[in-house]
């Protein structure tokens, strides 16, 4: 897959998908991923998605000499698996996110997520050290920290993208319907 999108094969890609506004904050995981590349870490950056920003991150690639980022613009829903598919870390370093479904999307593909503290489903999926990590949003240099932390140990990274999938695989239809159900009998009972 990663072949076919024009990526390298070995190094590991970091994945952002959402639109490319200020609200996503795209722009803050360029610079961390700038400043991974800047300390000798090898990965790949992929975004998923397209908006007014793309041609600020453009530039800002260009700038700092960053050739190894595809910027894959929007993608229909039927061709998102092969995106996440190709992706080792997930990053949604939003201002706001009232849950992120994306978040979901990429832990089904295994990928330990990282989330601002203003990403809804962080509370709930990202177990920190465990699924991934929350960070407050803005902090670039701790983005980073986690980035570097992930990327340069691909066990730690298998086994957190492992528990992620686990975690986020609790999520489903039948799950909802039975939480659903037990709320009703225990309204029911105190009435």
């Amino acid at each position: 897959m990663k072949k076919s999108l024009g990526l390298r094969p070995d190094p590991p890609v970091i994945v952002f998908s959402g639109k490319l506004i200020d609200r996503k904050r795209p722009l803050d995981l360029a610079e961390a991923y700038a400043r991974v590349v800047g300390c000798g870490i090898d990965a790949t950056l992929l975004y998923i998605g397209e908006g007014v920003l793309r041609r600020d991150l453009e530039a800002f690639f260009t700038s700092r000499e960053l050739t190894h980022v595809l910027l894959a613009g929007f993608q229909n829903q039927t061709q998102l698996p092969k995106y996440y598919g190709c992706g080792d870390v997930f990053v949604l370093p939003a201002q706001f996110e009232s849950w992120g479904l994306v978040v979901n999307e990429a832990m089904l593909f295994g990928m330990p997520a990282i989330v601002t503290d203003m990403v809804g489903a962080g509370y709930d999926l990202v177990e920190p050290g465990m699924t991934g990590y929350v960070y407050k949003v803005g902090d670039i240099e701790q983005l980073t920290l986690y980035l570097s932390e992930l990327l340069s140990n691909p066990g730690k990274r298998a086994a957190m993208g492992n528990a992620a999938q686990t975690r986020v695989c609790s999520y489903s239809y039948e799950a909802c319907v039975q939480g659903i159900v037990r709320a009703v009998e225990v309204a029911g009972r105190r009435h």
